[in-house]
Formats: C-alpha cells, sequence, structure tokens
C-alpha cells in the first residue's frame, strides 16, 4: 500500500501504468470486468444463469455483486439454499409462505448448511446478509401478510442469526437430521421470530 501525504492509502500496482501510459490497475480491472461479464452472458454455469435471470430467482443488487466476485462461493450459496427449500419441503409437507414458522425454519436451515459447508460464520453471514440488503424505499412501502418488506427482513435476520448458532465452524460431521433437531429445539424454546401464523407448520415436540 501507498500512502500519499496522508491520503488514503492506494494498493501499489494501481500507480503503475502501461507502455501507453494507461494505468495499470484499471486495465487489469476493466479485463477482469470483461470477462466476469462475457461468462455470465455465455456460460450454462447456474451461477450465471441466475444472474443472467434465466432461473427466476429474485437477487439483490449485493448478491449479484458478491456472486460476480465470488462465483465459486455462489454456487455453494444457491446449492445450500435449495437443500434448505427441499429439507423445509420434506419438514412440512408443503412450501411454506414468507412470515410463516416454517419459512424460519428455512432460514435457519439455510444459515446453518452455509456455516456448515463454508467453515465460516463470517463468510456465511456475508451471503445472508446481501439476501436482504434491499433498497429503503423497497423496505418500507412493500408489503406482504400485513407486514413492510423491512419487518419481514428483520424476520429473516433473526431468524439467520439462530441458523448460525446451532452448528459449529468445524461440524462437518453433522447430518442434516441432526441439524434440524437442532433448530426444531430452537422453535420449542421460542427462539424464532414469526410474523405470519399459519397452523400447518406448527410442529411443536417434533
Amino acid at each position: 500500500m501507498v500512502d500519499l501525504d496522508g491520503e488514503e492509502a492506494i494498493p501499489w500496482w494501481m500507480l503503475v501504468t502501461t507502455p501507453d501510459m494507461r494505468p495499470a490497475g484499471k486495465v487489469i480491472a476493466d479485463e477482469i470486468s470483461d470477462t466476469v461479464q462475457n461468462w455470465i452472458e455465455k456460460s450454462n454455469n447456474v451461477v450465471a444463469q441466475v444472474m443472467r435471470g434465466d432461473i427466476g430467482i429474485e437477487l439483490t443488487d449485493a448478491e449479484l455483486e458478491l456472486m460476480a466476485l465470488h462465483p465459486d462461493q455462489a454456487a455453494i450459496f444457491l446449492r445450500d439454499g435449495y437443500r434448505a427449500t427441499k429439507l423445509t419441503e420434506e419438514k412440512y409437507g408443503f412450501t411454506p409462505e414468507d412470515g410463516t414458522l416454517g419459512n424460519a425454519y428455512r432460514h435457519a436451515m439455510w444459515n446453518a448448511l452455509l456455516k456448515q459447508s463454508f467453515h465460516s460464520e463470517k463468510i456465511a453471514k456475508m451471503w445472508t446478509d446481501a439476501h436482504e440488503d434491499y433498497p429503503e424505499e423497497r423496505l418500507l412501502n412493500e408489503e406482504w401478510k400485513g407486514h413492510t418488506r423491512k419487518e419481514h427482513c428483520e424476520m429473516d435476520l433473526h431468524n439467520n442469526a439462530v441458523g448460525l448458532d446451532v452448528v459449529e465452524w468445524y461440524e462437518w460431521w453433522l447430518s442434516t437430521d441432526e441439524i434440524s433437531n437442532r433448530i426444531m429445539e430452537r422453535i420449542n424454546n421460542g427462539e424464532m421470530m414469526v410474523l405470519v401464523d399459519d397452523p400447518r407448520c406448527d410442529l411443536e415436540g417434533e
């Protein structure tokens, strides 16, 4: 890093120039950007398909940025999201709606699986925080079942934290059944945040 008279330090490679006197750092960044964009447009990789909108998953700008920077992590993020959804459907026998206890279970499961896969709570949280990173206008003006999107995001973030807490980063050997049991224990202890009542999601004691 180079400190120019107290200004914010910048990487040394940003000061290097190419033979035609263009900043080397910018040239490198532009080439990386072009490579990523070309990959997004042409690849059949599931991450690229999601980023193109070929697969119907709504993504925040923060998620798209992370996917461009870390496509390897993005594949795990999407895979574990799919696994959590399927495990939730198996648990409840249907796909629970947003705001319900079943949705709280899904978010906890997703975060637990991500922490297990990444061996890192920090990385798992970075991805699922990005999933809730909506513009303020949408947070305040969009509603579902009598609650704003902001309230739904607050619920999701709370239940994400529960999921991150039910496993340790090194517990790679835990089965999904064991993770589910730990989440159900938190549910039975009243630790989950729920906005919308759905009697079908009442699995207390299971």
